[in-house]
């Protein structure tokens, strides 16, 4: 059997289409969980709606309180039964053969050790029409990239580059939910479902690509993630400048390292097997050990700088950089 993820939050405009999308599969599947994170509109009754007709079991719950996107697709993927389980949000349009084509992947011999498969995904507007891009192109996913993805095995090259999963075109194995089993009563606060799956599949050499798009990714202005692109525009670096010799933005911006590298660590990744973290590791104590003059700490963080561990570690380097060494009191 084939288990569908779904989850929802104030989904109701765009709910049925997704599920239509579901009913047209050449491969139906055997089950559809929906976990619905407290929406005040009407995406249960949607649901329920659909629920009387569809060519498939739907089973619906509802969180007593709040938990978050992450925190809720890992519930939902708990409450699956099948074989395989497929994520789903609650606004795109899956193509048809999307299905059939992974679960094909699935089976062929040469693939009994992936756990995990993934594909791009085309990006539509709200109305479905087509904006001529893909989610790796707009990630930077480049053919050459995805090479060295596969070359390296991928983790390293995510951990760099940023995540290239996008959980509405994920597919694994159930096996894999005793992998990341104990990912739901982790709190996540930086990580994503999607990132986490795809660095402990990564980890594991078990995560595989797919070329073709499989997904019509919606992009709208209520949704909670879409094709976002992470890189600090010019013009927030400038309204970042007035952090300069902040204390309390070096706290916060370190407090978040520390969560990230906490978060990474839950997953898996740590000194031994990945040199991001076990340089991040270092890059934070130097930044947070106490210096006995202000020569000594640009003597500290200036190589930290040079060797480009800044551009790793922190959106602006150079704001980073000046606030480490303009800011009077370390941070513990």
């Amino acid at each position: 059997m084939l288990s569908i993820a779904l989850c929802t939050y104030n989904g109701e405009k765009y709910l049925k289409g997704q599920l239509d999308s579901l009913a047209a599969q050449t491969l139906l599947p055997g089950e559809v969980i929906i976990c619905d994170d407290l929406s005040d509109d009407n995406t249960i009754a949607v649901a329920e709606a659909y629920k009387s007709t569809a060519p498939f079991p739907i089973s619906i719950y509802r969180n007593e309180k709040k938990i978050g996107i992450t925190a809720n697709f890992f519930n939902a993927i708990s409450l699956c039964k099948g074989e395989f389980i497929a994520l789903c949000d609650q606004d795109d349009i899956w193509l048809p053969e999307k299905l059939a084509t992974v679960i094909e992947l699935f089976q062929k011999p040469e693939n009994k050790n992936i756990d995990v498969f993934f594909s791009d995904l085309s990006l539509v507007d709200e109305d479905l029409k087509p904006l001529n891009n893909t989610m790796w192109n707009r990630l930077h996913f480049t053919k050459v990239n995805r090479q060295r993805w596969i070359r390296t095995g991928g983790v390293e090259y995510m951990l760099h580059a940023g995540n290239v999963v996008t959980g509405a075109a994920t597919v694994m194995r159930s096996s894999f939910k005793e992998r990341i089993a104990s990912f739901a009563s982790y709190n996540f606060k930086i990580i994503l479902h999607d990132y986490a799956i795809a660095l402990a599949a990564a980890l594991d050499g078990k995560i595989a690509l797919i070329e073709t798009p499989l997904v019509l990714y919606r992009q709208h202005t209520s949704q909670q993630l879409g094709a976002r692109d992470f890189r600090l525009p010019f013009s927030r670096k400038l309204k970042l400048l007035k952090h300069l010799g902040s204390r309390q933005y070096k706290q916060t911006v370190l407090s978040k390292f520390r969560i990230k590298l906490g978060e990474l660590a839950a997953v898996g990744i740590n000194e031994n097997n990945s040199e991001y973290y076990r340089l991040g590791m270092q890059h934070l104590q130097k930044r947070t050990t106490k210096a006995k003059t202000w020569f000594h700490k640009m003597a500290r963080l200036t190589p930290e700088f040079t060797k480009g561990r800044y551009s790793t570690y922190v959106h602006s380097a150079a704001l980073g950089y000046l606030n480490d060494l303009l800011t009077g009191t370390e941070v513990k």
